[in-house]
């Protein structure tokens, strides 16, 4: 199982899973990543990247306010990252069943572009405006600092999954998005028509399940941002067409993680990304990321 880390260092991959069983932070984690940056010179921040299910040479990484860039190539590997959109390169999506369909959200709050020719997307190719604004999701995202996550739906690859305070699922071709298509609540039990000063949702992650239904789960901001969920992870099961999901606190801070006494993320940092391991079926398997720490001496 290969598993890839973006940060501002730039990408990094664990060939064994992050097979670490020692202490957090011990001098062995080291071999459980290889350092992919070798050549690359310069770097900017990798915030998000996603990769073709047609080809591993073909990737899109989000690089903040240095816009989306892209390596295009179907046999090998390639030198050049082009830029495909300017603006802020925020979360990027390669639709896993229509490998032509990419999505950049390029600024903060909705703004989902899409271009549907796949490796030959430039910024031409994403047009002038975005399919889905923040106007679709009834305004949730003009009161949020960084671009909102989204996902393609692992159930129907037409329909994108968008966390703001709560969780949107409708048309990847912006078509008739109404309040309707908000399949969540405002997760803390907020009461305004739209987020103000909400818990927001960071990260998400979603799978297809053997019983026609998914799995979703939602990793929130941290404490800074406000609400009562900060650095929480949610999980839901969507049925479509059986009626509003029912959203549980999965609340890993409750529990003692593997090799260390405290429970995961006790001070309520960021939940910056949640990966869902295929290889379990039940969805019930899954890696999550805490980004930053609550000092030096103190475990995250």
């Amino acid at each position: 199982l290969e598993v890839f880390a973006g940060n501002d260092g730039g990408i990094w991959r664990s060939m064994d899973a992050i097979g670490e069983t020692g202490p957090v932070g011990a001098a062995a984690d080291a071999p459980h990543f290889q350092n992919l940056n070798g050549g690359l010179g310069s770097l900017a921040e990798v915030e998000s990247f996603a990769e073709s299910a047609s080809t591993p040479y073909t990737m899109i990484a989000g690089l903040g306010a240095n816009g989306t860039v892209a390596v295009k190539s179907t046999s090998g590997t390639a030198s050049q990252w082009p830029l495909i959109l300017s603006g802020e390169g925020g979360p990027v999506v390669i639709n896993p069943q229509v490998a032509g369909n990419w999505y950049v959200n390029n600024q903060a709050g909705v703004s989902i572009y899409a271009c549907t020719q796949g490796d030959a997307c430039t910024p031409a190719g994403f047009g002038t405006s975005p399919v889905v604004n923040d106007a679709d999701v009834g305004g949730d995202g003009l009161t949020m600092p960084t671009p909102a996550p989204f996902l393609v739906d692992a159930l129907d690859p037409s329909q994108l999954l968008i966390g703001t305070c709560r969780v949107w699922r409708g048309p990847a071709n912006g078509s008739g998005w109404t309040s309707s298509n908000a399949i969540s609540p405002i997760l803390d039990e907020g009461t305004g028509p739209a987020c103000q000063g909400d818990s927001l949702i960071r990260s998400m992650a979603a799978l297809a399940l053997g019983d026609g239904s998914e799995v979703v789960y939602l990793g929130m901001y941290g404490a800074g941002e406000g609400g009562n969920l900060a650095g929480h992870v949610l999980r839901a099961t969507i049925r479509p067409g059986s009626g509003a999901p029912v959203w549980h606190d999965d609340d890993l801070t409750l529990n003692p993680v593997a090799y260390d006494s405290k429970g995961m993320n006790i001070y309520g940092l960021d939940i910056s990304s949640i990966v869902i391991d295929t290889h379990d079926t039940t969805g019930n398997t899954l890696y999550v990321t805490v980004a930053g720490f609550a000092s030096p001496t103190q475990d995250v």
